[in-house]
């Protein structure tokens, strides 16, 4: 891998939202266009994990 870098996008989710909001951000994170050297990590509560 030399000369490849590799990006991560990484957030940390510290709020109460309902599942319909919840459906809205994967909805528009999935759409979103990124580079393929990109990766996306998302930190949720663990209460959300099963859904």
């Amino acid at each position: 891998m030399v000369g490849s870098k590799r990006f991560f996008v990484i957030g940390n989710w510290k709020m109460n939202v309902d599942k319909a909001r919840i459906d809205g951000i994967v909805k528009m994170m999935t759409a979103a266009s990124l580079s393929k050297h990109t990766e996306v990590v998302v930190g949720c509560p663990s209460c959300y994990l099963e859904y």
